[in-house]
């Protein structure tokens, strides 16, 4: 067992006003920060190394800039000295409410070699909910607008379903193909006063979930996203939303 410090959560303000309990500013991008290897000597430091998860870099552009053009070990804010060692994830946390991971395993490469970590850990994803019957329905936040709210969606699907909204990414990562093919990219979704650029467009796995819920064509509009309720077969249907439901394990 080794032991990890996440580098977004262990600092400590460097010019602390111990005497009167204040911090030095309170903007945290303004202040100097000490982490445990400014405090500690190579002997004593009380960890094995240091965790840089890709959600957390690309949490700002400026951070994301900075550690791409200086790397881990040479980043003026971070400090990492070359003596100890770093690993480096996707940030599963971030991305929880999506059906897929947003990356692809080029694309992680790419960015464990750009930061120059020590270690970089393969794609993982988080199932989360509630483990209802019917699985998780995925869902695309930018379907929902002024007329149709998160609360529009009937009880009927909530009950049997883990709903998980997100903002998916403007395109999936290749390999998704090869575990969903329905999934495919829309270059737009109509709504009711313009054209919705990237939506995404995939199919709803409704096989046993349609016959639960029933829904019908008017419980949910058409102009952001449906659900199919007119599947019959056992087979998974196809059609035009944005949205997708699995079952669960």
């Amino acid at each position: 067992m080794r032991f990890y410090v996440p580098e977004w959560d262990d600092a400590v303000d460097a010019h602390y006003d111990f005497e009167h309990d204040e911090l030095s500013t309170l903007d945290r991008q303004e202040r100097d920060l000490d982490y445990i290897w400014d405090i500690f000597e190579p002997k004593t430091t009380p960890i094995d190394g240091v965790l840089i998860s890709r959600e957390q870099v690309e949490e700002t552009d400026r951070k994301a800039e900075r550690l791409a053009d200086h790397g881990i070990y040479d980043d003026p804010v971070l400090s990492v000295p070359n003596w100890l060692p770093t690993i480096s994830d996707c940030g599963a946390w971030g991305y929880k409410s999506l059906p897929f991971p947003p990356y692809g395993n080029e694309e992680m490469l790419s960015f464990y070699e750009t930061l120059e970590v020590t270690v970089g850990v393969t794609i993982d994803h988080l199932v989360l909910g509630s483990g209802k019957e019917e699985g998780r329905l995925y869902l695309d936040e930018r379907a929902f607008g002024a007329e149709l709210k998160k609360g529009d969606i009937p009880d009927a699907i909530t009950d049997v379903v883990d709903v998980m909204a997100d903002e998916w990414p403007t395109e999936w990562p290749s390999y998704v193909d090869e575990y969903e093919p329905t999934i495919r990219t829309g270059k737009t979704v109509r709504s009711n006063r313009s054209l919705r650029p990237t939506s995404r467009v995939i199919s709803t796995a409704c096989s046993r979930v349609s016959r639960r819920i029933r829904v019908r064509s008017t419980e949910m509009t058409t102009r952001n996203f449906v659900t199919n309720s007119r599947c019959g077969t056992p087979r998974r249907c196809t059609t035009s939303t944005i949205g997708a439901t699995t079952r669960s394990a």
